[in-house]
């Protein structure tokens, strides 16, 4: 059986779930119990309830009777383990927390597109700073996505997918999980929008597809085709607009000749480009009309575009040359409360990475350098990990700060002294060694 958007499913070791957005590498899921708890998980992990037929009853799922607070602390170690900061615990395990917080303020948008760097050596903590980035930006008030650079399928040299995988990220407070593009219109019209904001009446797409769902909207037919009109708005490259059309007539009461809505996609590679930053500044332009700040984007690893073979990587310049104009106000498509945060290692002696910097001057945008961490900067770590690991595993030991010695001890003998990400890692095996992950030990065991 395919799966779907909507579609009850059993999810091993966890229970029963519904599926609120298909990826490609898996599903993302809300959680029966604990009530509202949304996670990716892979196809392999989740299987479709025929609900035709009677389905075999099931014991308790394993995380039922877990407290909502100790089950984000074991999720949370989960996440050190591989040497990666959870977003859960962010405030308590970010070092220099309240600096990176005015930092993050100054940068967040008000009227035009800027674009940040957050750089430095490898493995000093970008991805972790990135998503401090995101946290402020949601507390106060923007809508946020993310995207990781990884040189196969998300890259600047295929922008239009890029965009697609951006758009399934976001995310924002009161926001549709299922249907966040859609619902940004939605919310428009209720802060009363009859029509899309000034700015954008000049662009292509957004009138037309604006005027469109308020027509769904006034006639009660958005909820059976709100996941066709959410894919349309991301871009997918799934759908075409013939097919468009003729799906979403069989969904409502319209005509095909009365249907005017138009995905936004492109098929010339010069299209794609301005399709991916007008798709940004247009929803961002309307995030403020349905009562957000703006939105916050972040892409990670930017780095990976350097092994790219070379005419991806000069396709990948295309796309950064077309930023520059935008951001220089040598485009028609409008000004918006958009900041772009680009997470890089230092490149050929530079700083941040050559390709971007000047993109960050042109925006008027600032650059926060990460340094290799100081023994005392990764004690401060340490300590506030060790408090995690002993409440939610229920260790009657005290800190002890022989395991740091232990913990660099192996790090110096893998040549990996200066990696933040490493000592997280080597530092949670070495609590792991020592106490037993779930048993509880006294500090003379």
């Amino acid at each position: 059986m395919g799966f779907r958007t909507g579609m009850k499913v059993l999810v091993k070791q966890l229970g029963e779930a519904i599926i609120v957005k298909l990826t490609g590498d898996g599903a993302l899921v809300r959680l029966v119990t604990p009530a509202g708890l949304t996670i990716k998980q892979s196809y392999d992990n989740i299987t479709a309830i025929d609900e035709e037929n009677e389905v075999p009853p099931m014991p308790p799922p394993m995380r039922a009777v877990v407290e909502m607070d100790k089950f984000q602390q074991v999720k949370a170690l989960e996440a050190l383990r591989f040497g990666l900061v959870p977003e859960s615990h962010l405030e308590c395990l970010t070092v220099g927390y309240q600096d990176m917080v005015r930092w993050i303020g100054n940068c967040l948008p008000t009227r035009e597109c800027r674009i940040h760097e957050i750089c430095g050596p490898f493995g000093t903590g970008k991805s972790h700073t990135m998503a401090v980035v995101r946290q402020i930006a949601l507390d106060q008030g923007y809508l946020a996505a993310k995207i990781e650079i990884d040189g196969k399928s998300n890259n600047f040299s295929a922008p239009q997918r890029l965009l697609y995988n951006i758009w399934l990220s976001l995310e924002g407070k009161g926001l549709s999980l299922e249907t966040p593009l859609l619902d940004i219109y939605l919310k428009a019209m209720q802060n009363g929008y009859d029509s899309i904001p000034q700015p954008l009446k000049d662009l292509d797409y957004f009138p037309v597809n604006f005027d469109f769902i308020r027509k769904l909207k006034t006639s009660q037919q958005i909820e059976g085709s709100a996941h066709l009109l959410e894919e349309c708005l991301a871009g997918s490259e799934n759908v075409s607009a013939t097919q468009v059309k003729a799906d979403l007539a069989k969904e409502t009461s319209l005509k095909r000749a009365h249907i005017n809505f138009k995905p936004m996609i492109a098929k010339g590679a010069r299209d794609k480009l301005i399709m991916f930053i007008m798709s940004l500044a247009g929803h961002a332009v309307l995030a403020k009309a349905a009562g957000y700040q703006g939105l916050i984007l972040t892409i990670d690893e930017f780095e990976a575009h350097h092994l790219l073979s070379s005419p991806d990587r000069a396709k990948a310049r295309e796309l950064i040359s077309v930023l520059e104009h935008y951001v220089s106000q040598d485009f028609c498509i409008p000004p918006a409360p958009l900041a772009i945060f680009i997470g890089a290692v230092s490149q050929d002696g530079h700083k941040g990475d050559p390709w971007i910097e000047k993109l960050v001057d042109k925006s008027g945008g600032k650059q926060y350098f990460l340094n290799p961490w100081s023994d005392a900067q990764k004690e401060q770590l340490a300590n506030s990990i060790f408090n995690l690991y002993q409440s939610t595993y229920q260790i009657s030991a005290g800190y002890d700060h022989g395991l740091i010695d232990k913990t660099q001890m192996l790090l110096e003998s893998r040549e990996q002294s200066d990696l933040v990400r490493a000592f997280i890692k080597y530092y949670m095996a070495v609590l792991d060694n020592e106490y037993g992950p779930g048993r509880s030990r006294t500090s003379d065991h």
